[in-house]
């Protein structure tokens, strides 16, 4: 046996021939087999989340980023062109690329940062579902148009980035290693609405779907639509250990139930309220007192709810204001019918 400068044992040709062939293969096989086995263990590490908050005045809207062994997955990209800037540093600094963004729904506060993003940290694709991608230039130019939108002026994209690409319910893709499944929630808290599950952490990104610490929004008058998408997120996701929100901490599945107990309580408020003819003015809502009211008994139950740093009555008039346009729309369409 011949000896290496460091001291190892180098087999010659002789010693092979005569070296028993099973002590041949060990020395072959079996550091062979270390190596793999190490190199898939590297490479099955699971990912890590990240969550980044916006500034308050944005309303602690969350983006989050996945980090795998190879890359990173943006899900949501904040509204401020300043959060966005925190945001791709943080990312930035782990010497990762962004692989994908998938943008869970066309709420301004969640896709307007991706101009921001994609300057500092290169061009990547951007995903959603066919909703969120229709909708979501739309939404862009009525925020814009909004007067609310100049409490942001000098802080808000100019040039805005959509997603582009869509995803389908109960699709799957691996992104940066790591494997995803898509749900198409349809229309609800938003637009539309796209779920990105990670069954390797039993997680799945909510986005606004179900709000943590937040009441959910039916400003926009979509009642019965965000009741179907809370029953089916409590019903899909039970065992699942961990839920992303786009506002507030990661919850369980309890929050699902949670959310859909307020939302009733809005509807059977207003529900009741509209029986009594006196209480509805001649367009057939509401009169202002009687949402004011409401309001104030809903407050007084949930006080203690962050309302995205509004007043809370002024944002549960807008919730009890939408739950009386989704009431009056039911009753007009059950009357036509009939």
């Amino acid at each position: 046996m011949q000896k290496l400068g460091n001291g190892e044992d180098a087999m010659t040709l002789s010693t092979i021939i005569i070296m028993p062939i099973w002590r041949v293969l060990a020395r072959l096989v079996v550091p062979a087999f270390l190596f793999s086995t190490a190199t898939y263990a590297e490479n099955t590490e699971p990912p890590t989340v990240h969550r980044f908050v916006a500034s308050q005045e944005a309303w602690d809207t969350n983006a989050y980023w996945i980090e795998s062994a190879t890359g990173i997955i943006l899900i949501d990209s904040q509204m401020l062109n300043s959060d966005a800037s925190k945001l791709a540093s943080l990312i930035k600094a782990t010497g990762k690329p962004v692989e994908a963004a998938f943008i869970t729904h066309p709420h301004f506060d969640h896709f307007a940062g991706l101009d921001t993003l994609q300057q500092s940290l290169g061009q990547f694709p951007v995903y959603s579902t066919q909703q969120g991608v229709e909708a979501a230039p739309p939404f862009y130019k009525q925020f814009m148009a909004f007067e609310f939108a100049k409490n942001f002026e000098g802080n808000l994209t100019t040039h805005p980035v959509f997603p582009t690409k869509t995803v389908s319910d109960g699709e799957t893709m691996t992104v940066a290693g790591v494997e995803l499944t898509f749900h198409d929630y349809g229309p609800g808290e938003a637009e539309g609405h796209l779920l990105i599950e990670v069954p390797q952490l039993s997680a799945v990104f909510i986005g606004d779907v179900a709000m943590v610490g937040h009441p959910n929004w039916i400003g926009e008058a979509r009642l019965f639509e965000s009741k179907n998408q809370l029953q089916r997120l409590r019903d899909d996701f039970q065992a699942t250990k961990t839920l992303y929100s786009g506002h507030g901490d990661p919850a369980t599945p309890a929050i699902a139930s949670y959310q859909l107990n307020l939302i009733t309580d809005i509807e059977d408020a207003v529900r009741n309220a509209r029986k009594d003819t006196e209480n509805l003015g001649e367009n057939g809502g509401l009169k202002r007192d009687v949402i004011l009211e409401i309001t104030k008994k809903l407050c007084a139950k949930y006080d203690y709810l962050n309302y995205f740093n509004y007043p809370p009555e002024t944002f549960m008039s807008w919730n009890v204001y939408g739950a009386d346009v989704a009431l009056f729309r039911q009753a007009r369409s059950e009357q036509t019918a009939s």
